[in-house]
């Protein structure tokens, strides 16, 4: 069991913001694997790392010697030093004709555009289907590009694809190609929806600004791509290695326009990029890409679990993604799949406990739970046992705690002999799921599915997840405050979990005395993931360890006993009427 955890060493500290989650415009690019990049711009080492992810030489030039000096310190922290040099920006430089593939500039070395020289030299040493890459940020520099376009196309180059990027400094994690309204509503209604109350009310505005046709004017920030005059570096502006890995898999994307999403900080996290049909508004294929390579198997993982599900007709149809294809390119693995056409979850559900959403992704995931039961003896006892020492590695509970825990886990180990395993999806928050146009809940994002999972985590780990939404949508940030009023507190959202907790240990044959001690493993299993995201000092301060103590510390309350105490099965039995929601029956 939980054979996709154990294989991971969940090491804290081990998956902080890093290197590889900066620079994402370069999934825009039209390849990701170049000979020779020229840099114009202030380099860091999380930057020099993706660089030389990319490329087999970086060359960073420099205007004076405190600018050197700076960069020679940057260069000196990355991982492949031996990778990158150092040189002193003049008109003619040290390179070899055709060798460069991608040169960066920032706005000011942007100025120098205006100069003739500087347009042979770059005509010399780009190759033929070499990019410039460079950001603008005012109005100011907009003007300076229009006025250099002739200078540019005079000179054998032009501006290939132009982005609004967000946010507006930093880290882009967001870009929508200029002149496409339907794809930057797209964009504020489901990717930039926004969490707090600001930035949906920041989005409420964006799509205002579109329909009135001048978001794009007001947007400060864009980024923009040259390529030289009829070279075919994008297919509209589908980069080149998007294209060619769709035609070997059967998928024409030749006519397509595309837009990135890379939000996460995260180097485990993905860039997803999304083809639209120019002027549509619903995007058809999404294709997501891992950072690094070290992460492909999270995008192995998802295909192989979706592919099975399809299959093996676990699931209704439409309830979850449609997989074309799986593939690589420079080493990271991409995932292409059919888009959704609806809406996220947190914009179309009511954010009361009454919302039939809520009920229908709880159903769902006990209908998952059901179809995918299987009876594993004594596995559920190793796996409780594995998972326990591990939280016990990272994190030191006090001794009232651990006692508690100790007997937990021990009646656990001996009640648990014949539990069934389950498939999980692993990560069921309000986030990962979308509303299809037909009302129909739609669960994405596998990556940490269990093939053999423990039953009753997805619906803990999705209901904690909507009680903390319909919280932020009142004002209340604390989700351990938000915990608390919903789950330890009577509530109606607490009955609601009642009601559903007896309904799948009914269906999915669990036994009710075995509750309380999968809700405790539940938020140890999420307490070992989060540690990866925290650095070592501080993972007592982990919002699942906390939410651990704290139940533990409140398991008297009516909340945690009305989980704990249900009905044994042969007596709901008597009243429960066996019937599936008519959208969830799988056809």
């Amino acid at each position: 069991m939980l054979d996709r955890t154990f294989e991971q060493l969940f090491i804290p500290g081990s998956n902080l913001s890093g290197d590889r989650a900066t620079m994402d415009w370069r999934f825009l690019l039209p390849s990701l694997e170049l000979d020779t990049i020229v840099c114009m711009t202030k380099v860091t080492p999380a930057m020099l790392n993706n660089l030389t992810g990319i490329a087999d030489r970086v060359i960073i030039l420099t205007r004076n010697r405190l600018q050197e000096k700076t960069v020679r310190n940057s260069v000196s922290k990355c991982s492949e030093p031996g990778k990158i040099g150092v040189e002193r920006f003049t008109h003619i430089l040290p390179l070899p004709d055709a060798s460069v593939d991608l040169w960066i500039l920032d706005s000011d070395s942007a100025a120098i555009f205006k100069r003739k020289r500087f347009w042979s030299e770059a005509n010399r040493i780009m190759s033929f289907t070499g990019v410039f890459y460079f950001e603008t940020k005012t109005l100011l520099r907009r003007l300076f590009l229009w006025l250099n376009l002739n200078l540019m196309r005079k000179n054998g180059w032009k501006v290939s694809n132009s982005f609004w990027v967000t946010p507006f400094k930093g880290e882009i994690r967001t870009a929508v190609p200029l002149n496409e309204p339907g794809m930057t509503e797209f964009f504020f209604t489901h990717v930039i929806h926004g969490q707090s109350r600001r930035k949906r009310l920041a989005g409420s505005l964006g799509l205002l600004l579109n329909k009135f046709s001048v978001w794009e004017f007001l947007a400060p920030r864009r980024a923009h791509f040259l390529c030289r005059k009829g070279v075919d570096a994008f297919s509209g502006n589908v980069p080149l290695y998007v294209r060619g890995i769709g035609d070997h898999h059967g998928l024409d994307f030749s006519d397509f326009k595309v837009a990135l999403s890379a939000r996460g900080k995260y180097n485990s996290n993905k860039a997803v990029l999304f083809l639209f049909k120019p002027g549509s508004q619903k995007a058809r294929y999404v294709i997501k890409m891992t950072r690094s390579p070290e992460f492909n198997r999270r995008l192995e993982h998802e295909y192989h679990i979706l592919y099975s599900l399809k299959r093996n007709n676990k699931v209704p149809d439409g309830t979850v993604p449609t997989v074309y294809f799986q593939g690589y390119h420079n080493k990271q693995a991409l995932v292409c799949q059919k888009a959704i056409q609806g809406a996220p979850f947190r914009i179309r559900t009511l954010a009361t406990p009454d919302c039939p959403l809520a009920w229908s992704a709880m159903q769902w995931i006990t209908l998952l739970g059901k179809n995918t039961a299987k009876r594993a003896p004594n596995h559920a006892v190793q796996a409780i046992q594995q998972l326990y020492k591990r939280f016990l590695e990272i994190y030191e509970l006090s001794p009232e705690h651990r006692s508690f825990l100790n007997d937990i886990m021990t009646r656990f180990s001996h009640q648990a002999t014949d539990m069934p395993t389950v498939l999980q999806h692993g990560d069921p928050g309000t986030w990962n799921i979308m509303v299809a146009d037909d009302d129909q809940v739609v669960f994405m994002d596998w990556e940490s599915g269990e093939n053999e999972g423990f039953p009753l985590f997805d619906l803990f780990y999705f209901i904690r997840t909507f009680g903390t939404w319909i919280s932020r949508k009142s004002g209340e940030m604390d989700s351990l405050s938000s915990f608390t009023l919903h789950f330890i507190n009577r509530s109606p959202l607490g009955d609601m979990l009642v009601s559903q907790l007896q309904q799948y240990c009914y269906q999915v044959g669990v036994s009710v005395h075995l509750v309380e001690g999968l809700f405790y493993s539940c938020w140890m299993h999420r307490a070992i993931k989060e540690a990866t995201r925290l650095a070592p000092e501080r993972v007592h301060f982990g919002h699942f360890y906390r939410l651990l103590c704290h139940c533990i510390d409140r398991r008297y309350s009516y909340g945690l006993r009305s989980l704990f105490e249900l009905e044994p099965k042969e007596t709901f039995v008597e009243r429960y009427i066996d019937i599936e929601p008519k959208n969830l029956t799988v056809r």
